[in-house]
């Protein structure tokens, strides 16, 4: 199932996306997809399924909360899912970089547009559900999404893989390096190697500042001085060279 979020002040700004969203839907029959509209960003971040949306589309230009400050919002209260935004420029891109803008529609929406816009994300999340990792721990095996881990850190001779939902990871003694123990996580590109003590998510950093990254879970994690520059480069091409 794909849970979409539509979210435009403007009732017929919202009734134009809702009609192309089902005609994307009668055309998509091989996905179960469910959505719910919004009049207000304040009515959508009220909802009691807020953050459990996939997929997010929001205008950007909403009195009195915008879809910046929206998206802001979410990405505080845990939400995961791709978000979409609907606007009439783009001078909001560099706003946007904070909440991990999947995409920008400008107005009036494109039948054409929105279709593909809706069929990457769709693939994007589908790719991140399929691919996850076994790590051993003292009560046997767990799967776990690559997506849902924030970061991971040595932690003496095991791995405390921090993730979605507060869960934390305790791996068994390690009988490698760390990073000899990370290779399968290293070879996806959303994940970098800060040091001989950390991976990161890079989905998951807020921002880099004073060789630290805050993560969208409030922890900070120190950076090595001599790898901060590198580290948030390839953060910043992450997202704006696209995923």
């Amino acid at each position: 199932m794909i849970k979409i979020a539509i979210c435009d002040d403007e009732k017929k700004e919202l009734d134009i996306v809702i009609a192309l969203l089902n005609q994307y839907i009668q055309k998509r029959t091989d996905i179960n997809i469910s959505y719910s509209g919004f009049s207000s960003g304040k009515d959508l971040l009220c909802s009691e399924e807020c953050t459990n949306f996939d997929i997010y589309v929001l205008d950007v230009l909403m009195p009195p909360q915008n879809g910046i400050e929206t998206g802001i919002k979410l990405r505080e209260m845990g939400a995961k899912g791709e978000i979409i935004y609907l606007t009439t420029s783009r001078d909001y891109a560099v706003e946007s970089y904070r909440v991990r803008t999947f995409y920008y529609l400008i107005k009036p929406v494109k039948r054409e547009e929105f279709f593909d816009t809706l069929d990457q994300a769709i693939e994007y999340i589908t790719k991140n559900i399929r691919e996850s990792i076994l790590i051993h721990t003292t009560k046997g095996l767990c799967l776990v999404a690559l997506d849902h881990i924030i970061y991971a850190e040595r932690v003496g001779r095991t791995i405390a893989y921090h993730c979605i939902n507060e869960k934390k990871i305790i791996s068994v003694s390690l009988h490698k390096s760390f990073k000899e123990s990370v290779l399968p996580i290293l070879k996806d590109k959303c994940f970098i190697l800060c040091g001989s003590s950390y991976i990161l998510n890079l989905r998951h950093i807020l921002s880099i500042e004073n060789n630290t990254a805050k993560m969208d879970n409030g922890d900070m994690v120190p950076l090595p001085r001599r790898l901060t520059v590198n580290i948030k480069q390839t953060w910043m091409n992450y997202w704006l060279g696209g995923k």
